[in-house]
């Protein structure tokens, strides 16, 4: 398993290097978003990106601390069903 924390200034590194860890093939990735307020249009296609990329694997994405206003927008763009929900 594989954990990175997330936060409002990195949250675009973090994804990137979170699809770089796919090559090693965890079992899981969690990608705690717990001081992250919000994701910018590039965060959220960044996010669709390592969906897509996992998919090829057996890794399975896990997001743990979205704040309500984060799942909002995955839910709305229909990116949500693609990842695991932690609190």
């Amino acid at each position: 398993m594989v954990t990175m924390k997330v936060d409002g200034v990195g949250v675009l590194p973090m994804l990137q290097a979170a699809r770089e860890q796919l090559a090693a093939a965890p079992a899981e990735v969690v990608l705690d978003f717990s001081s992250a307020k919000c994701i910018d249009s590039v965060a959220l296609q960044a996010m669709e990106d390592l969906a897509h990329a996992a998919e090829g694997t057996r890794t399975k994405l896990i997001l743990s601390g979205v704040g309500i206003d984060i799942y909002k927008v995955l839910k709305l763009t229909n990116v949500a069903p693609r990842f695991v929900f932690r609190n």
